[in-house]
């Protein structure tokens, strides 16, 4: 964060200290702070107290503060009624003209404090504007991807329609293909609005969805993910399934489940979708088999940006939103969504398992 902070900052990671944007670092830190036994002595405990004001051996202070477990250090600073006026006056006096001298002024504790904030207000800005910008990337990568292979098949489509030939065999997969890929290119976008604003997630009228037809939409716009990772996808039903009376939204949360399944899936492995519909409920259950989670990140399973230590392991892929998502998702509609694990030993895994169930006071 050099180009944001107002006073001097010192980056244990690198081992540096930087100048602030409007109170500037005496020549004597920037010199010193690595070559002086004092200074580098000083620097080196910073980072095991707690947060607070700390006098340095000449006379300016250091402040350390956190934000989300980590650390920051602003110094060569002199702060009133903290610095010692006795050493570290003598060392302003020593700069080189009046300009220098008048940018290391004498700061109050309020001053402090706003700087800290504005310090962490662009931090935080930052990190949600990179997280933005990695998901629209992500989001496009997909939708370039397969608007060059919406091309390529309309394309085929296109000549075999003007060929006068026989084919309609071919010309029906062709036609699946291409109403696949435009259903997925039109979910990653539905998962980008709903992600990034979540009113819209119950913002329109309900209408009859069949939770059964989802899932098998979705696995066509999949079939090209699942067979990349050679990943096989069943879907089951007890039964005729019944139409639910829902937010448009509910059609994400089928492609939220088995997207992140095949994603976070074992190569060669199996999905199995299980749907129960009766008269009172609709519940289905998506299993899947990968690594089993960490201690502890079942509980953070469903929290806004939360990504396990395997899921990041496997992908850079995801921001761990889906997950998040999907709880609003079975909120609005009065629902529940669960997770939990079980010991696959006859594959030495573990069986990923999520549990949904949507009452039927929503059945048309």
């Amino acid at each position: 964060m050099k180009e944001f902070n107002y006073v001097p900052m010192f980056h244990q990671g690198l081992n540096e200290l930087t100048d602030g944007m409007e109170i500037k670092a005496c020549q004597f830190c920037m010199k010193n702070y690595d070559t002086n036994e004092k200074c580098r002595m000083y620097y080196l405990k910073l980072f095991n107290c707690a947060d607070g004001n700390y006098p340095c051996p000449f006379g300016f202070v250091s402040t350390v503060f956190s934000d989300d477990d980590e650390k920051y250090i602003f110094t060569g600073i002199r702060l009133e009624n903290v610095y010692s006026a006795k050493l570290a006056d003598y060392k302003v006096k020593q700069e080189g003209n009046k300009q220098q001298r008048k940018n290391m002024r004498i700061i109050t504790v309020r001053e402090l404090q706003s700087y800290i904030d504005y310090y962490l207000e662009y931090k935080r800005n930052n990190e949600a504007y990179r997280n933005m910008r990695a998901f629209v990337e992500d989001i496009f990568h997909d939708i370039r991807k397969f608007n060059g292979q919406l091309k390529q098949k309309s394309s085929r489509l296109y000549a075999k329609a003007t060929s006068g030939g026989k084919g309609t065999g071919q010309f029906q997969e062709l036609a699946q293909n291409i109403q696949a890929i435009s259903s997925y290119m039109t979910l990653r976008l539905n998962a980008y609005d709903f992600s990034y604003n979540e009113g819209l997630l119950g913002a329109t009228e309900k209408s009859s969805y069949n939770i059964y037809r989802i899932f098998d939409k979705v696995k066509h716009c999949l079939k090209a993910k699942s067979e990349e990772k050679q990943i096989v996808i069943d879907i089951d039903c007890n039964g005729e399934c019944g139409s639910i009376k829902a937010h448009d939204s509910l059609e994400l949360l089928p492609f939220i489940l088995l997207d992140n399944a095949v994603k976070y899936s074992n190569r060669k492995s199996h999905i199995k979708v299980t749907i129960t519909d009766t008269t009172e409920k609709c519940s289905f259950q998506v299993v899947s088999e990968s690594s089993a989670l960490k201690e502890g990140e079942r509980e953070k399973i469903f929290d806004r940006g939360f990504r396990g230590e395997n899921a990041r392991k496997m992908t850079d892929d995801g921001l761990g939103i889906g997950l998040y998502t999907a709880k609003k998702i079975c909120e609005i509609h009065n629902g529940i969504i669960s997770v939990r694990e079980e010991e696959n030993s006859a594959k030495n895994i573990s069986n990923f398992i999520m549990d949904i169930q949507l009452e039927k006071e929503y059945t048309i």
